[in-house]
């Protein structure tokens, strides 16, 4: 007999057990369907018509709380509360997810039956039908949603902590000390930091809320920039006696600038011992408040000339030298004012370049490198007089010093020594053999001497060195188009051009190869282009009328060589002998534009 027709007491009991167990769990099913039901529907009633209402607002508000979590994580970094509406945001879309995919049961509430697809089709076939594969696209869509949201989220959590920072952001520590409340030294640290950089949109100071302690160390500290994107996090402590407070200060940068002086040991945890009426005064606050900000605006500075923003840079150097007027050990002001003399030079900006050249070796007359740079921008103004001074006193300050030989050696090649001025390169190359850009200056010598063949074998020199030097295959070219050889010089421009493809010198000298080659169309398409990055360039016009005037269009020619002088009147006389205009001699045109 089966076992089905005729069970015994024991497989009774087992299958009323089995039965049991399974109500016991669609039981406990429905329990929490119903729990979730409540979440989505923001405890709404089935029955009620604003159900579809209150999901659209669950949903929204639940979206709501995930981006605000990541504009907050954008803002502010990592916190308590940016994670938490993340987590929430997260959770509770996957929940809305996990309900229709796994609770939702709305063919029990409306009786409906399954309707095979294999089924006669009529009218309410046909809608049923419709209804169960929307009903199955919305759960497929759940059950993706319910895994795709929460690796979103991750991915972008993670996504986030990979990109740079929106802001420069500075963490101030709680000081650890006796009677924090009373001495305010975080508050006033704080708040002198933020009037500091009010004006840079590009900064925030924000309080750490916690304390770092020696114990702990830097490294605790650099975690914890790290995890919210610092720039720059500052913390310590002091200790208070009868008659003495001692202080210790941290500055981690987390990331300097390339260039980026050594800071001197005071925010490097060194103790530093004061009277106690110093603290009590407020002076100790005060002083300390100001030196971070001057040194917070100085490494703001660094920052901002790490991305070329010269004007920014000075800016921030200009207010961190109004903070303070007395010596600041950890970091003097003559590497402020080098600095932004450096960044006034490299402005064009040459006589507040040395003003601020003057102020760095006032207050420290052996900086060799600020009378080089000096030196630099007297240079750029003409005044080599006064260049070669400077240069002469950085080598005596500092006597293997290849830069200063190297700029001596170009004013004195401005100054049309070229005697002296090979011998410095030579000095410079000697100091510092791989002096790629010594090379160049030299070779530039040696062609302006009429030494083409020295002057390419320098060229090759610098190139070998600095495969991307565009100004040495450029003046290689112009060497080569001096020996005769337009084909090898036309290649050079072509590799100069290629490497700087702004080069209007490399355009208009290669205008002039093609131009020796007898191929007009191509030298006036390079003249156009040269014009074009540099429209004062009056020789390109010039060039350029010659070009047509060999072909015989006298219009354009004249048009041309009317701009040139326009641009440079001292042109009028070169082409009153120029054969090249001989085509056009004639023309009464010409003649009256050269006055003959």
């Amino acid at each position: 007999m089966p076992f089905d027709e005729d069970p015994t007491e024991e497989n009774r009991l087992d299958l009323q057990f089995q039965q049991t167990a399974v109500s016991n769990v669609q039981a406990r099913d429905i329990q929490i369907g119903q729990i979730v039901q409540k979440i989505v529907y923001l405890g709404i009633p089935p029955n009620s018509p604003l159900r579809p209402f209150a999901l659209t607002i669950s949903i929204a508000l639940y979206l709501a709380l995930l981006i605000v979590g990541f504009v907050l994580l954008w803002r502010d970094g990592v916190g308590f509360v940016p994670l938490l509406l993340l987590i929430m945001g997260s959770g509770l879309l996957s929940l809305t997810c996990l309900y229709y995919a796994w609770f939702w049961k709305p063919e029990v509430q409306d009786k409906s039956p399954l309707i095979p697809e294999g089924s006669p089709a009529d009218e309410q076939v046909k809608r049923q039908r419709t209804k169960q594969r929307s009903r199955q696209q919305i759960r497929r869509l759940a059950i993706v949603g319910f895994f795709l949201i929460p690796l979103l989220t991750c991915a972008g959590f993670f996504g986030w902590r990979s990109l740079p920072p929106a802001n420069i952001l500075l963490l101030v520590a709680n000081f650890d000390g006796p009677n924090q409340q009373n001495y305010q030294v975080t508050e006033t640290l704080l708040r002198n930091l933020r009037n500091a950089t009010k004006d840079y949109t590009d900064v925030k100071v924000q309080a750490l809320n916690q304390t770092i302690t020696e114990q702990q160390g830097s490294d605790v500290a650099r975690a914890e920039g790290e995890q919210r994107k610092a720039a720059i996090v500052i913390w310590g402590d002091y200790g208070v006696t009868p008659t003495d407070v001692q202080i210790s200060v941290h500055y981690e940068l987390l990331k300097p600038p390339e260039i980026f002086p050594e800071l001197g040991e005071e925010v490097d945890g060194k103790a530093q011992t004061l009277a106690i009426a110093e603290l009590n005064s407020f002076k100790l606050q005060t002083r300390l408040s100001n030196e971070m900000s001057y040194i917070t605006l100085f490494t703001l500075g660094m920052v901002r000339y790490a991305k070329d923003d010269w004007e920014s840079a000075i800016a921030r150097f200009s207010d961190a030298l109004d903070l303070v007027k007395e010596p600041v050990p950890v970091l003097g002001q003559d590497a402020v004012y080098f600095y932004r003399g450096t960044f006034h030079y490299y402005k064009s900006d040459y006589q507040n370049a040395i003003a601020d050249f003057n102020q760095a070796l006032k207050l420290d007359p052996d900086d060799a490198v600020a009378s080089n740079n000096r030196g630099i921008a007297y240079a750029k103004q003409g005044n080599f007089t006064q260049a070669v001074a400077d240069f002469n006193q950085a080598l005596k300050l500092k006597p293997d010093y290849a830069e200063a030989y190297y700029n001596r050696g170009i004013a004195y090649a401005d100054q049309g020594n070229s005697t002296q001025a090979t011998a410095d390169y030579n000095q410079a190359l000697k100091l510092k053999p791989d002096y790629a850009e010594a090379y160049y200056n030299r070779g530039t010598v040696y062609a302006d001497q009429g030494n083409s063949t020295q002057a390419i074998e320098d060229f090759n020199q610098a190139l070998k060195l600095k495969p991307d030097f565009a100004a040495a295959y450029n003046n290689r070219g112009l060497a080569y188009s001096d020996q005769g050889n337009s084909t090898q010089a036309i290649e050079d421009f072509n590799q100069a051009i290629k490497l700087k493809p702004d080069f209007a010198a490399a355009y208009y000298n290669r205008g002039n190869a093609y131009a020796k080659q007898g191929n007009s169309t191509q030298a006036i398409a390079d003249y156009n282009q040269a014009i074009k990055l540099k429209p004062d360039l009056a020789t390109a016009y010039y060039n350029k009328a010659c070009v047509y005037s060999l072909k015989g269009e006298a219009r354009a020619a004249i048009e041309n060589l009317q701009q040139a002088i326009q641009l440079n009147a001292t042109i009028k006389e070169n082409a009153k002998t120029d054969s090249d205009f001989d085509t056009i001699r004639q023309d009464k045109q010409f003649q009256a534009l050269v006055g003959e």
